[in-house]
């Protein structure tokens, strides 16, 4: 797309837009109005009070009204021609409006700073699809509005795709985000095709005798909706919403559907007021599909849209570009082109009982290409093999294949096929597998196919290996949960686990794959795919037993030889040769095994074999293009100076170490001086995970600290984490610098205490900034990591506290929001929550609870970026395993009597993930106060006093207490575990059994202050 002016059209519904817009409006009100969080890449609405109309009235809404809005950001010049669409009163999806004067336009805006709009409105018969600008007369008192508004920086995180960009065709066989630059390797759901067939949209499709009876309710996924989701009318939506977020939490990123199904093998799918029209839009179930993809956007989730399917392909104007089908694709564009990541299928087997001419493709792709301003990546479906689409004249970017063979042992070669006759042609295509397998089988359910063994191998890897894009899952018709039956995702769970294996072996090692080629011609022996960069990096999947053999013909440099699992994933292995040199054809060994003898050999391995070339030494004409790895065994040295000691090298493990037998609690520091090309870059240190604590690492550039993080408790130690600093600014000869520690958790014993980590870590990478970052794996800004080093220190002082609270009848009772101090809030921050005021803090998922809070006030650890489990875990940002890390309040108390005090907190969780605190004294956090762990009335404030373990993650009763010493002045402390936590008070009694769990109480009264 050109970066300076794109003249193109597009746009839809806004995610913050009130859903009371049906309320009376004052007279006199700006006709413009402008709502959403005005951030890059977050959906802004533009909507204006227009022409009143109606879905069925005269002149037609949706065809002679024409609302077209320039948005127009000055300092780039960057120009879109968005259209608009009629809204009916604004909030369609809740009130089920079919009219009223609100027309709206979107913005998924690129760059920060001011953007400026300028609205056209005309009307006359036919306006809305009329390439002419000066068609129909303009309308008065809206043509010619014009105004700006400022766009600040997203605030998005994680799985949210709000956090990336937009998703981008940039002349690869992958797309990439425009923010972030990672690209896109796709695993998620083709089936079932009626997706968009569901009980709680609006419209007679439900009874209107055609398929009536595939209508979904989605029910089985409703348990998997959460507070602070999507819902329409009431309750309506959480079945399918419930669907995404399990997606989603099988680590999958998109899914599929048709918007046009009438005539195929459904008929509930369509966009018009009824079965049998063609020219009008229902307003209210549009509204109400874009909750879902909204909700599909902030999950990760890349959309399809399959705009239409074999059986009714000659549908709209007998299949030609007409009025018909520039009405309906002008309307998708409109409502649902600023979502981020989505691509636009021409058709689902297009070609099989159709047969549209060249032209007729070319035309359907050219108005998507023209008219959509962010113009998405366009592809086909197969029913004909589209050989006539091919080349730069074309307007697609991509195919999407559907294969034939119940083993789908035809994805990689078809794959292989498309990704070298669009190179042959001049446009490379992104090639995804959106139909493995056969009509009548394909994904079947898990105890129908327990291995996953042919779909594993001959389809996931197939297409990866091949340089494709990745893959979408077919449910064949012959079989239970079927492409038009299915409504529970669950009952291939075993696949989705095979998926999220192979997506994050890519992320977790940082393999460019957008920058390699399959070249299966340099492996023999055993059957194997090779996908690699030459003379740098090659993959190779042995697909059964057998010597594979691997050609390095003409490559002049050694290469370290590892193993990866594709069915259980886990850390690179070693197996029989651990090193091969270049110059001829190699054997790359055995797999894995214990001792000398082979591992599984039958079944299928990944070889990573890596250019082991000199490390740490960059020549200053290196490319900044090329990442630079420092191994800590050959490129560091040990730094020991003042409190930090000297390590050992760990050649088992190829890490550097702490002798944790001799050094508790202490940091050990190394150092390498990096001599390759200036710039900016994104830098990767790789740790391992140890049972024994949880080691904080921080890494320095010239003594500046870059970031800190700590490892994330594990129950299998050395599991290899990867922590990214971004942005980092680095030049030749530049000192880096790595400081570990030794940690115990308090849970391994050994001797008399208990065992200690030894802050194990393998390497730096220097990584060109932006390349190959994935959110699979933890991320961190050049600022962010935890805020703990070792041992906690207490910078508060209680000689200085202005509330004090004073102990009476033998209880401490206190309002969290009458805390003394807090600090360590760079990353998360207690926000005061009242009846009258709610922090105006994003994202914060969770509605105002005051209401049932004591006093109509709390406090809550904003921003809530880990809402669900499937959201990013950053270890001290919104996650934090140890008492102390992130946001401690500070609670200075007059105790009367020294003892055991067992700690109660009335809270309020809405989920899994913010229901976490830990609890300290006098700048000691006991393990009898890590992990305060709450469940139970989501949505209401309740009082419990519970310890999680690793057994029991539900937490057991009894068991969180702080000790005092000796009568006097103590200071309480409270800091995060989850992020999203709403704390409205404690209580601390020597009664273990003072409340019952669960309790709705308001509880006693607070305790006087001096």
């Amino acid at each position: 797309m050109n970066q300076i002016s794109a003249v193109v059209v597009g746009c839809v519904l806004l995610a913050g837009f009130s859903t009371g817009a049906t309320a009376a409006k004052p007279p006199k009100r700006d006709p413009v109005e402008i709502t959403g969080q005005r951030q890059q890449w977050h959906k802004i609405t533009l909507s204006v009070d227009g022409p009143h109309a109606s879905e069925d009235g005269n002149p037609n809404p949706f065809l002679d009204y024409r609302m077209q809005v320039e948005f127009r950001h000055p300092a780039s010049g960057l120009t879109y021609n968005v259209p608009g669409y009629f809204a009916a009163d604004g909030d369609a999806a809740n009130t089920s409006a079919t009219s009223g004067n609100q027309w709206r336009a979107h913005l998924a805006p690129d760059h920060e700073g001011r953007w400026t709009y300028r609205i056209s409105f005309r009307q006359g018969s036919g306006v809305a699809i009329s390439d002419r600008s000066d068609a129909g007369e303009p309308v008065d008192r809206v043509d010619g509005l014009s105004g700006e508004f400022e766009v600040g920086k997203t605030a998005a995180t994680g799985r949210d795709f709000r956090s990336r960009g937009r998703l981008n065709y940039v002349g690869k066989h992958h797309l990439q985000f425009a923010g972030s630059k990672e690209f896109f390797l796709k695993a998620g759901v083709d089936a079932p095709e009626n997706l968009l067939s569901y009980a709680d949209f609006d419209g007679d499709f439900k009874s209107d005798g055609h398929k009536d009876n595939l209508v979904k309710n989605w029910e089985p996924h409703v348990r998997d909706w959460r507070q602070g989701d999507p819902v329409w009318q009431g309750d309506k939506g959480k079945g399918l919403i419930g669907a995404i977020n399990y997606l989603a939490s099988q680590g999958l990123n998109a899914f599929s559907f048709l918007t046009l199904n009438i005539d195929g093998d459904d008929r509930n799918v369509f966009p018009y007021t009824q079965y049998d029209e063609r020219e009008r839009m229902d307003c209210s179930r549009l509204d109400q599909w874009e909750k879902v993809f909204e909700h599909g956007t902030r999950m990760g989730m890349h959309l399809h849209f399959k705009t239409q399917e074999a059986e009714n392909v000659h549908l709209l104007d007998d299949g030609h570009l007409g009025p018909e089908r520039k009405l309906y694709y002008r309307e998708l564009i409109a409502r649902f082109a600023h979502h981020l990541a989505l691509n636009w299928n021409l058709g689902e087997e297009v070609g099989l009982n159709s047969n549209p001419s060249t032209q007729d493709k070319k035309d359907w792709g050219n108005y998507f290409w023209s008219n959509d301003p962010y113009q998405h990546p366009i592809v086909i479906h197969n029913g004909h093999k589209h050989y006539d689409l091919l080349g730069k004249d074309s307007p697609l970017t991509g195919f999407s294949l559907q294969t034939n063979k119940a083993d789908f042992r035809f994805v990689h070669p078809m794959t292989k096929n498309y990704i070298r006759r669009s190179v042959e042609a001049g446009k490379p295509w992104v090639v995804a597998c959106d139909e493995p397998g056969d009509a009548s089988h394909a994904l079947v359910p898990d105890d129908e196919d327990p291995t996953r063994n042919n779909a594993r191998k001959n389809a996931l890897w197939g297409n990866i290996m091949a340089g494709g894009a990745g893959v979408e899952w077919y449910f064949g018709y012959k079989h239970a949960h079927s492409d038009l039956t299915c409504q529970d995702f669950r009952v291939r769970e075993s696949m989705w686990e095979l998926c999220e294996i192979a997506l994050r072996f890519f992320a977790d090692h940082d393999i460019p794959f957008w920058n390699m080629v399959n070249q299966n011609n340099l492996v023999s022996g055993a059957d194997a795919y090779c996908l690699c960069d030459p003379g740098s990096l090659y993959l190779v999947y042995r697909k059964d037993s057998g010597d594979v053999r691997l050609d390095l013909t003409g490559v002049d440099s050694g290469f370290d030889v590892a193993w990866f699992d594709p069915r259980k994933g886990g850390e690179l292995q070693m197996g029989s040769v651990k090193s091969v040199s270049g110059g001829g054809p190699v054997s790359l060994g055995n797999a894995p095994g214990l001792a000398n003898v082979p591992g599984d050999q039958s079944e299928d391995w990944l070889v990573v074999v890596t250019s082991n070339g000199k490390r740490g030494s960059v020549s200053q004409t290196a490319p900044a293009s090329k990442t630079v790895k420092l191994s800590a065994l050959n490129d560091f040295e040990f730094t020991p100076s003042g409190d930090f000691v000297s390590g050992y090298k760990d050649n088992a493990r190829k890490a550097m170490a702490i002798n944790a037998a001799k050094h508790q609690g202490v940091f050990a520091a190394a150092e390498s001086q990096f001599d390759g090309a200036d710039g900016k870059f994104d830098v990767v240190l790789t740790t391992l995970a140890e049972t024994d604590g949880e080691s904080v690492y921080r890494v320095r550039i010239n003594g500046k600290l870059v970031g800190e993080v700590q490892n994330p408790e594990t129950s299998k130690d050395y599991r290899a984490v990867r922590h990214r600093f971004r942005s980092v600014s680095i030049q030749s000869g530049d000192m880096i610098r790595v400081e570990f520690n030794s940690d115990s958790n308090g849970k391994i014993p050994e001797g008399d205490a208990y065992a200690f980590s030894r802050g194990r870590w393998r390497s730096i990478e220097i990584v060109p900034e932006g390349a190959g970052a994935t959110p699979q794996h933890q991320a961190v800004s050049s600022s962010a990591g935890s805020e703990s080093g070792g041992a906690f220190v207490m910078k508060y002082d209680p000689a200085k506290a202005k509330k004090v609270h004073v102990q009476t009848d033998g209880v401490v009772v206190v309002e969290a929001e009458d805390y003394d101090a807090a600090d360590r809030q760079s990353h998360r921050t207690w926000y005061l929550t009242t009846k009258d005021k709610t922090p105006d803090v994003q994202p914060d998922p969770d509605p105002s609870h005051a209401e049932g809070a004591v006093g109509n006030a709390y406090l809550e650890l904003l921003p809530d970026t880990r809402v669900t489990h499937a959201d990013p875990l950053v270890q001290g940002v919104s996650f934090a395993p140890r008492g102390g890390q992130c946001s401690v309040l500070y609670y200075p108390i007059e105790f009367k009597e020294a003892g055991r005090y067992y700690v109660w907190a009335r809270i309020n969780c809405t989920g899994s993930e913010d229901n976490g605190l830990h609890v300290g004294i006098d700048g000691r956090w006991p393990e009898s106060g890590q992990r305060l762990q709450f469940t139970g009335h989501h949505g209401k404030w309740q009082w419990d006093s519970r310890q999680r373990t690793e057994k029991v993650h539900t937490g057991v009763l009894g068991k969180i207490w702080i000790d005092v010493d000796q009568p006097g002045l103590h200071t309480v402390m409270f800091s995060m575990r989850e992020d999203g936590f709403e704390f409205d008070r404690f209580l601390l009694t020597k009664e273990k059994n003072a409340m019952k769990s669960k309790s709705l109480e308001d509880g006693p009264e607070a305790s006087p202050r001096r």
